[in-house]
């Protein structure tokens, strides 16, 4: 049984790229998501989640996301545990793996133009949608000229 979670968030650090003694590549990285509660001050509180991404959608983390990053991920839970800090408080730990993400916002200070759309390159390239360019190019849309004579009313 998964539990399965979706949390809209950034990344807190560049995404570590890191290889199994099998040889699999994957890639990890601390996802903040800003949750409802907020601190004794009155500050917003932030849920640190420690997130794993194999194979493909881990080269595409690696490749195009870096500190600030925002992401939509949907995955699973694969690990949740409760220890004391060393300051003798209570801390939890939770770590997810990424089943897919989508980037929510443009990030022009980053260098990208990236907008709403999923990142699963292998089915964007199988639809033949793909110049071999990843990610895809947002088009942008120009109004069309209107005629005083083609208004319906």
């Amino acid at each position: 049984m998964a539990i399965d979670v979706k949390m809209l968030g950034r990344l807190a650090r560049d995404p570590e790229q890191k290889t199994t003694p099998g040889g699999q590549n994957y890639v990890t990285f601390p996802f903040a998501v800003e949750v409802g509660a907020k601190d004794n001050t009155g500050a917003q509180k932030t849920l640190f989640v420690e997130v794993s991404a194999w194979g493909r959608q881990g080269e595409t983390v690696a490749t195009y996301c870096k500190k600030g990053t925002q992401l939509l991920i949907t995955g699973n839970v694969f690990d949740c545990s409760a220890y004391m800090g060393k300051d003798n408080q209570p801390k939890g730990k939770l770590s997810v793996t990424l089943e897919k993400f989508e980037f929510v916002k443009a990030d022009r200070a980053n260098g990208g133009n990236r907008g709403n759309y999923s990142a699963n390159k292998s089915q964007y390239q199988a639809k033949g949608k793909s110049n071999g360019n990843w990610p895809p190019p947002q088009q942008p849309q120009s109004p069309q000229a209107v005629g005083n004579t083609e208004i319906p009313f």
